[in-house]
């Protein structure tokens, strides 16, 4: 006896359409990637954790400075297209 119990909906798997068959997709284009950016975001980060763990140590100093400028340049780059 293979009834099924009324608190269950009944098994969704019905027939599906034969490949190829259905509603197609728009083709989409790659996500833009900033590697500029995500540098500049890790490189502050590492600067801000320097600078917090070593006391304003200048090496967190220039990393803050490479971190603004790799900021600046990612920006130039997606504005620019």
């Amino acid at each position: 006896m293979s009834e099924i119990p009324a608190d269950r909906p009944p098994d969704a798997t019905g027939p599906t359409p034969p490949g190829g068959a259905g509603y197609g997709t728009y083709p989409t284009a790659r996500p833009r990637r900033n590697g500029m950016g995500t540098a500049a975001l890790v490189v502050g980060v590492v600067a801000l954790v320097v600078v917090v763990l070593i006391l304003f140590s200048p090496l967190g100093v220039l990393l803050g400075l490479v971190a603004v400028i790799l900021g600046i340049l990612g920006i130039v780059r997606v504005n620019r297209g």
